[in-house]
Parts: C-alpha cells; structure tokens; sequence
C-alpha cells in the first residue's frame, strides 16, 4: 500500500507462509521437548504472532 503495488502483499505472504509453517511444526515442538514447562510457562506470557493489548 505504501508503494502503491499489490504485488507486494502476495510477496509478503508468500514469505510468510514458509516462515509460519516453520515456526509451528518444526521450531515449537524442538523447543517444547527441549524446556518443557519453562517453554509452556513462556508461551503463555509472551505474545507470539500477535500483539497483545491487554494482560
């Protein structure tokens, strides 16, 4: 929108997904089976994709 080309927003999400897909399948789990509940504990206080306006 800044630059006036639509094709930007497809090149974003075409970027994005590869990233998400990372993210939830792969990095996640290694990280959940590597901290356990310390991890558990700070995916519930750490806002992941989203900004979180309230507490």
């Amino acid at each position: 929108m800044l630059f006036g080309d639509a094709w930007l927003l497809v090149y974003a999400a075409a970027l994005a997904v590869p990233v998400f897909s990372f993210v939830h399948w792969y990095e996640e789990p290694t990280l959940r089976r590597k901290f356990g509940a310390d991890y558990e504990e700070y995916m519930r206080t750490v806002p992941g994709w989203w900004p979180r306006f309230s507490r």
